[in-house]
């Protein structure tokens, strides 16, 4: 299954609500790569500070396919960068590392550097996707391909093929600092990650 994305004509009006609704938007399917920067400073001012360079970077190279969006979440990790129709998300780009995973995603590639996860996958499934995808470098999508999660509480063991071979890791959760500052300034934020224990 694949999503469309559809580039509306306008800020739609109820009646165009409810096509988008109903499976049937106005405006034009899109085809092919559309690249969003977060550029959003109302959450954390590092979204606009180090988002606006790199997607006026990419606009240079890459056009209208690239666009300012609003937030992407873990503004911490600005700036950050969501790739469609993949649904890929990368952080702590600069417009050369960017331009990288742009590049790589114009060719079809999956780039493993500053690879956050992919927006259809569950924490521990994007954990073990990007362990993967850094020991296979820039790859198809499907050279990873998710299989079955086994979850129990704060650990999950993840299987999947990697390029055609079974493949499981062990993924813990695990308790992070709180951050009460970005380096830009912004809210308070608890964290804490998934982390691959054993392959």
């Amino acid at each position: 299954h694949q999503a469309i994305i559809t580039a509306l004509p306008a800020l739609p009006d109820a009646p165009a609500v409810t096509r988008i609704a109903d499976g049937a938007p106005p405006g034009e399917p899109m085809t092919g790569l559309l690249v969003g920067v977060c550029t959003n400073a109302k959450r954390d001012r590092c979204c606009a500070v180090r988002g606006r360079p790199v997607a006026a970077a990419l606009q240079q190279t890459f056009g209208e396919r690239v666009m300012e969006i609003s937030h992407l979440g873990g503004h911490r990790f600005a700036a950050t960068m969501l790739i469609l129709p993949t649904g890929y998300s990368y952080g702590f780009l600069d417009p050369e590392s960017a331009h990288a995973v742009v590049a790589a995603a114009h060719d079809g590639l999956v780039h493993p550097d500053h690879l956050r996860g992919r927006a259809d996958l569950s924490g521990p499934a994007q954990v073990a996707d990007a362990f993967w995808r850094a020991g296979i470098g820039p790859a198809p999508v499907d050279d990873v391909r998710i299989g079955e999660v086994l979850s129990d509480g704060d650990e999950a063991i993840v299987h999947a093929l990697v390029q055609g071979a079974p493949a499981r890791v062990l993924v813990r959760r695990v308790t992070g600092p709180d951050i009460l500052q970005t380096v830009c300034g912004g809210k308070p934020i608890r964290t804490g990650r998934w982390v691959v224990q054993r392959g």
